[in-house]
């Protein structure tokens, strides 16, 4: 790993010993773990709503009924917690996810014009 990040072994050593690395790395580490994980953590810890961006492929309708049912129970766990009945993490946790739906099909809408190629298939 240290070879493809471009450092030698005691310099990645110190990085995992002491859980840091150079910001600037965290992209380059995430594409060679195949993981975003630290990078989501991150994003998610200063409060923002992290989205995988589409590619710009037609949404298939099992998709749309998804988010159309996600929407049914967002609607209705709200109506439920101002009236005290749904505890926050279930409410936060769907509003999350309709929101990550949303965006995503906003994205791909955006995309449709300019698909991206589909190197490794899906």
């Amino acid at each position: 790993m240290e070879e493809l990040m471009g450092t030698n072994r005691s310099t990645y050593a110190r990085w995992v010993s002491d859980c840091e690395m150079p910001a600037g790395r965290l992209l380059q580490f995430s594409v060679l773990c195949g993981s975003a994980h630290v990078i989501e953590y991150l994003a998610i810890a200063c409060g923002k709503l992290v989205v995988s961006i589409p590619t710009g492929k037609k949404a298939k309708a099992s998709d749309l009924g998804e988010m159309q049912a996600n929407f049914g129970k967002v609607v209705m766990l709200l109506e439920q917690f101002y009236r005290g009945q749904s505890d926050l993490p279930e409410t936060l946790g769907v509003l999350n996810e309709v929101l990550s739906q949303v965006a995503y099909h906003r994205e791909n809408v955006i995309k449709t014009g300019q698909p991206e190629l589909e190197l490794f298939g899906e």
